[in-house]
């Protein structure tokens, strides 16, 4: 193992040694249980409407919904914090125009790769981290069938390696313990860090942030989390705000959003910029929403010409498929470019028309294929069976010069 982090404080240092050395795997299985804890609070507090999280509910097993109520005072407690957090995320992204990777530190069940690309708002790399256990968890839940399906935000298809590490090209989910550095470093190398873009590290509760913790409010949750043998090893150097702005101050770091001598009229034509940007980017998420079923026909011709003309299963399999797709496309052209209306992209009427179009015709390549293949009852003889069928009239030329 790697020498234990310097916190700069010796007596807490020796406290997160024996920590460590005494019952370290029971409190790492506490810590990893809060996560269920937290996702089933964050889904109670959507399914009131706080917020909404289309994806939420496919991290959660299946459960009676009255099992997830929560008192009021937490449902408020989350929505602040994941407000809060997509806002800050949010203003990063606007503000390096996607240009930028997000590392995601103690991800858990947290949804927010997938609403931030649902919402038009893409980057370059996306990492999720935390234990193996949670991510090999998270894996099994991203790959099972279901709806919304997780799979298809992914720009590559997903890559998993020893069921705790899945790389899917701007997204990866890697297992890693933070007090492991050596471990943590390799991971980030695994997935293509870019060390010369903005990064924005997110550590929702890893990292201890309240204040006032000697109030009566801080009292009951220390002792609550005590119960659940949980330790708060740092909650001794941040007992106040002051304490709080020197350790960020300390760090060199600026609290997100912070920027000494930036005016207000300055704020306001940088969010002015952000909205331009964001606007030309819904507009590309648009055409390529658009343009996806007429890309996809030339594969698709080829691959329909190597499977052939015979009866078997496979080229059986592939035409369904290719009819299966387009049909239920058509059904959800509305839902599919909803998103993009909510982020006033303009006008998607053209946008509409190209991808209706270009879903039927894979309609008629498939139905084409089944032409080939002599599935398609296309003369009277194949609905009436008294009509005999039309015989192929096969000609020949012969030569009268024998040599």
């Amino acid at each position: 193992m790697d020498p234990e982090a310097s916190y700069g404080d010796e007596s807490l240092t020796a406290s997160v040694s024996l920590r460590r050395r005494s019952h370290s795997f029971s409190d790492d299985y506490s810590i990893q249980r809060t996560n269920d804890d937290a996702t089933q609070c964050k889904l109670a507090a959507v399914q009131l409407g706080y917020w909404k999280d289309e994806f939420l509910s496919r991290f959660v097993q299946r459960c009676p919904t009255n099992s997830f109520r929560r008192d009021p005072e937490i449902s408020i407690g989350y929505w602040a914090r994941v407000s809060v957090i997509n806002h800050l995320v949010e203003r990063f992204v606007e503000k390096t125009a996607g240009r930028c990777q997000i590392i995601n530190i103690g991800c858990g069940s947290d949804t927010l790769f997938w609403r931030l690309k649902s919402s038009g708002k893409l980057v370059q790399k996306f990492v999720d981290v935390d234990f193996s256990s949670v991510t090999a968890k998270k894996i099994r839940q991203i790959r099972k069938p279901g709806a919304p399906d997780l799979v298809s935000f992914f720009s590559e298809p997903p890559k998993e390696i020893q069921h705790s590490d899945l790389h899917c090209g701007d997204y990866s989910l890697v297992g890693a313990d933070l007090r492991q550095w050596n471990e943590f470093r390799s991971k980030l190398d695994s997935v293509g860090i870019d060390t010369t873009l903005p990064t924005l590290f997110v550590a929702e509760d890893q990292l201890f942030y309240n204040v006032h913790t000697k109030d009566t409010f801080g009292n009951i949750m220390e002792k609550n989390l005590e119960q659940r043998g949980i330790q708060l090893p740092g909650i001794a150097a941040c007992s106040d705000v002051e304490t709080q702005k020197g350790r960020t101050s300390d760090s060199a770091f600026n609290p997100p959003g912070f920027h000494p001598g930036v005016t207000s009229a300055q704020h306001h034509v940088d969010s002015e910029h952000a909205s331009e940007q964001q606007e030309h980017l819904a507009k590309k998420r648009a055409w390529d929403v658009a343009m996806a079923p007429a890309k996809s026909l030339p594969m698709n011709m080829f691959m329909m010409y190597m499977a052939g003309r015979s009866v078997s299963i496979f080229p059986i399999m592939m035409v369904g498929m290719m009819l299966w797709r387009p049909v239920k496309a058509l059904f959800s052209v509305n839902a599919t470019f909803k998103p993009l209306e909510d982020q006033n992209a303009g006008s998607l009427i053209i946008h509409k028309i190209i991808f209706i179009l270009g879903n039927m015709g894979a309609i008629a390549l498939a139905i084409y294929k089944v032409h080939t293949m002599g599935l398609l009852p296309n003369t009277p003889s194949d609905w009436l069976e008294f009509i005999p069928q039309p015989q192929r009239v096969q000609y020949s030329i012969v030569s009268n010069t024998y040599v």
